[in-house]
């Protein structure tokens, strides 16, 4: 039996996938080994007929796509159930028992005269990206599948594709924003803007010529990357910073690459995925060519109560560190011991940290944290 890849390289893979097309077939395979699956797809509907479906397949006869397209599309109850039940979202992992009951899947003609005929039984979907109308392109989706006599994906299974979801998605989006980036420099800000993940844009010399809000907060906070004389640097502490250095080099010369980033502090790891732009490429910002883009995504699948709480109130990382040491029960003066920092700079962003948060004690900081996890386990 062939060895399934591990999760870390299959998060690794989906972020070089947008370099290349070839790159998301290189993904679905991983994924179908790692989930055990038999076959999979990935799917996004054109929207009109100069945008026809986008399909990736893996194991998949190109007979059984067409015969979808031409005939079955329009009685696919799971995606008609997907609709139904609001569950095309980005990130969504949905079993087929999640979209349908049973008994009506299994009398409709569509499982009966087309998935059974082509050997299709479960499935386990996740929702890459909602419909993108400036494209003129549906929602973009991936779909593992398993022969029609074999058992129902579980849940551990359905635990693994959710936490790829994330990654899969952003891989996913970055590759149609860096397709609308081709516009003018207003619409190429806005573009960037509409990117969640730090994404940043660097020009033949290797300068900063673009960003996004998502990255300028990185750049402040200086943990992953900062900026030097408009050139990017890597943040300090940054373990690989001379790995960091040579991946914007080789940018320039039109090489991208994929790495793990380890922040020596904190021990926190992100991806760094760099792509390069052909030397044809149209895009100039301020009459410098830019020679490629890259982002920086973090690894941690799973955000904490108090890092919830520095989103949801724009706390620094200083104050969030403090924050960290107050709700594991820490009194202000060991927690400035533990941050080796002085009793009046703890002191100092504890009284930040209540006028963000509107609390007054420590004890209702604790409060806080704690309704905050107990809102994400219940979401989940």
């Amino acid at each position: 039996m062939e060895k399934k890849p591990a999760i870390e390289d299959v998060i690794l893979e989906i972020h070089a996938a947008p370099l290349e097309p070839q790159g998301w077939m290189s993904v679905s395979k991983s994924i179908v080994a790692l989930c055990d699956a038999e076959r999979a797809a990935v799917l996004r509907v054109g929207l009109d007929a100069v945008n026809p479906p986008m399909v990736i397949s893996t194991n998949l006869d190109q007979e059984t796509i067409h015969e979808y397209f031409t005939t079955w599309a329009p009685h696919d109850v799971l995606y008609h159930g997907a609709a139904r039940h609001g569950r095309i979202k980005p990130e969504l992992v949905s079993t087929d028992e999640q979209l349908v009951e049973r008994r009506e899947y299994f009398s409709c003609a569509y499982f009966n005269e087309y998935l059974r005929k082509h050997d299709i039984g479960p499935q386990l979907n996740v929702c890459l990206t909602s419909p993108e109308p400036s494209f003129k392109a549906g929602p973009c989706a991936l779909t593992l599948y398993r022969g029609v006599s074999k058992e129902a994906f579980s849940k551990d299974t359905a635990a693994v594709l959710r936490r790829l979801a994330p990654h899969l998605s952003m891989a996913a989006r970055t590759m149609w924003h860096i397709e609308a980036l081709r516009m003018a420099e207003p619409i190429y800000r806005q573009a960037l803007n509409e990117v969640r993940i730090p994404l940043f844009a660097v020009d033949l010399a290797g300068k900063l010529a673009l960003v996004n809000s998502a990255g300028e907060g990185l750049i402040r906070a200086q943990q992953w990357v900062r900026v030097v004389g408009n050139v990017l640097a890597a943040g300090r502490g940054l373990i690989e910073a001379d790995v960091f250095r040579e991946t914007l080099a080789k940018l320039k010369l039109g090489r991208g690459a994929t790495l793990l980033l380890t922040d020596g502090a904190s021990r926190d790891q992100a991806v760094m995925t760099t792509v390069p732009l052909a030397s044809s490429s149209p895009i100039q910002v301020a009459s410098k060519r830019i020679s490629g883009f890259f982002w920086i995504v973090p690894c941690s699948s799973q955000i904490t109560p108090v890092d919830k709480l520095g989103q949801l109130f724009e706390l620094t990382p200083a104050e969030i560190r403090l924050l960290r040491q107050i709700v594991d029960g820490k009194s202000v003066r060991d927690a400035a011991a533990q941050l080796r920092i002085s009793l009046h700079t703890a002191r100092t962003q504890l009284k930040t940290i209540f006028r963000k948060t509107g609390r007054r004690t420590q004890g209702q900081l604790l409060a806080l944290a704690n309704r905050i996890a107990i809102i994400r386990m219940n979401g989940e």
